[in-house]
């Protein structure tokens, strides 16, 4: 019998804890317009010219452009492709 009542007490400290939870939670959730009173101006953003035009490269595609064509391969990538192509060129002269 008194096995029964630690668990009812364990239970019921498990949904007090839960319940604490919930609202903690519904509270953090109904104080988020309170936290949260920044003021956007939307005819201001509208009529602001956009970072770059939509059918040219951005400055980071800009500059993924650069590195990729200022790449040069270290040994490893030059070892490791080189094993890529030669193998490549064995399947290629091995296939009917």
């Amino acid at each position: 019998m008194l096995h029964i009542g630690i668990e009812s007490i364990a239970k019921g400290t498990r949904l007090v804890r839960e319940n604490a939870t919930y609202e903690n939670r519904m509270n953090m959730i109904n104080s988020i317009q309170k936290v949260c009173d920044d003021f956007f101006n939307w005819l201001d953003i509208k009529n602001t010219e956009p970072p770059f035009l939509k059918w040219r490269p951005g400055h980071l595609e800009k500059q993924a452009l650069q590195e990729l064509q200022n790449y040069r391969p270290g040994f490893m990538a030059k070892v490791f492709i080189k094993k890529k192509s030669v193998l490549r060129n064995y399947k290629g002269l091995r296939s009917p």
